[in-house]
């Protein structure tokens, strides 16, 4: 895996958890 393809899945992932965390959270 080249690093773009690897710094472009951590990025995914990340916005994932963060729409994730901010549907479940109530604050």
């Amino acid at each position: 895996m080249d690093r773009e393809a690897v710094a472009v899945a951590r990025a995914e992932s990340a916005e994932k958890v963060a729409i994730e965390n901010k549907t479940l959270c109530t604050c």
